[in-house]
């Protein structure tokens, strides 16, 4: 990519929508929200995901392949794939943990699988494709027991950084400028972009020249509230242990 003035503005204007003051509000409300909430949130909306695309698979199916209607009388009024298709849903809805945790794992162990044959040379199809579905399996089964963990320690601390950092952009808008187009600067011209380009694209987004904040205080509280959401990130993954029980 060429990084002349109109690709670097147009760049410098959407990060600047991204670190706005609403973007920051928002972004510090959903942080908390992930970091106590994440596990929770994640399971409903996979839930909610696995039922409407399993009712409608199966609707679909039922409609191509079995054509109940035709045999078969409405039941209460509705018709049998329409049954099918809420019975389905929901029998998705209770298993989606289980087989997106299993389907992750088992890709995981599959590919893994396939490397180690790779890199011990064997070449025997039967071979790989056997250490390879083994691996799967036993992948996606650890997968299922880990994947609870590894889920809530990532919510709980990305939300809290999020958090920190979204609030240290808010208390102190004009330290975060300064620091942000000073690394912004560094970043394109390390990519081989002109200063010209640079700065006109820092004065369209209102970042060319900004004057060295007076204070170390705005960097002092920004590096205190990151360390405050690492801790609070410990405090928010032991409440989603104890709140969410796997299922």
């Amino acid at each position: 990519m060429v990084y002349d003035y109109a690709t670097i503005a147009s760049e410098m204007y959407l990060f600047s929508e991204l670190f706005s003051l609403p973007s920051m509000l928002v972004y510090s409300i959903v942080g908390i929200i992930m970091a106590f909430f994440g596990y929770k949130i994640f399971k409903t909306f996979l839930r909610a995901t696995y039922a409407i695309a399993g009712g409608i698979i199966a609707a679909e199916m039922v409609t191509l392949f079995i054509p109940v209607e035709n045999w078969l009388p409405d039941v209460f009024g509705l018709s049998w794939t329409a049954v099918i298709a809420v019975v389905v849903g929901i029998l998705a809805a209770i298993l989606a943990p289980f087989i997106y945790k299993f389907v992750g794992g088992f890709l995981v162990g599959d590919m893994l699988g396939v490397l180690l044959m790779a890199v011990l040379g064997v070449e025997n199809e039967i071979a790989v494709l056997a250490v390879s579905l083994v691996l799967g399996i036993v992948f996606g089964l650890l997968f299922t027991k880990i994947f609870k963990a590894v889920y809530i320690l990532s919510t709980s601390f990305s939300g809290t950084v999020l958090t920190g950092f979204s609030l240290g952009v808010i208390l102190f808008p004009e330290t975060f400028n300064y620091m942000f187009a000073k690394g912004i600067t560094t970043y394109y011209t390390q990519l081989g972009a002109a200063a010209a380009d640079i700065q006109m694209a820092l004065e369209d987004v209102g970042l060319a020249n900004l004057p060295a904040p007076t204070s170390q205080v705005g960097e002092i509280v920004f590096g205190a509230l990151l360390i405050v959401a690492v801790v609070v990130g410990i405090v928010a993954t032991i409440v989603q242990f104890k709140k969410y029980k796997e299922i």
